[in-house]
This record gives C-alpha cells, structure tokens and sequence, in this order.
C-alpha cells in the first residue's frame, strides 16, 4: 500500500479480474498489475486535488513506462484496456 494513494492492489482488483490475471505469466501479471496501481493513484490524487502539474507530469511518465513494459511483454492490448477503463 503507499502511504499517499491509501489504496492497496486489492482493491483495485475485483474478484473476476483477479481470475483473469491467472492467465498470464507472472511477469506480465506484474507489469499489469504495476499499470493498474499507478492509474489508481492518478485517479485518486486527482479526486482529491493533490495533482499538480510536476507530480502529474512524473506520475504519466511512470505509467507511459509501465505500459510499455506490458506491450514487451505482449500484454500491450490489456494494457490499454486498464488504462482506458481505469480505476473504478
């Protein structure tokens, strides 16, 4: 859990999700699993106004590298469907 985000990766995970991800290896389970987490805290610092334009700005990079770290992985399509849909 971070101590800024408050949020753990179980809660970002619902339970269908959790069954999905036993398909992949457990590097790219990492990699969607790190992109899953990082949109969180991009969506949670925004609700609470705790973004500003250089925590923003570092916090896409971060996650711009994580989706590319599925896409190497071959789990790009995955990817753009976490970060299309986000965190909810």
């Amino acid at each position: 859990m971070s101590e800024q985000s408050g949020i753990t990766i179980a809660e970002a995970l619902s339970t269908a999700d959790r069954l999905l991800l036993a398909r992949y290896t457990s590097l790219q389970r990492h990699f969607l699993l790190r992109l899953l987490y990082m949109d969180a805290v991009r969506h949670s610092a925004e609700a609470e106004g705790e973004l500003d334009d250089e925590r923003r700005r570092l916090l896409d990079r971060a996650i711009y590298g994580a989706w590319r770290d599925c896409a190497d992985e071959g789990v790009g399509n995955e990817a753009k469907l976490v970060l299309k849909t986000g965190y909810d």
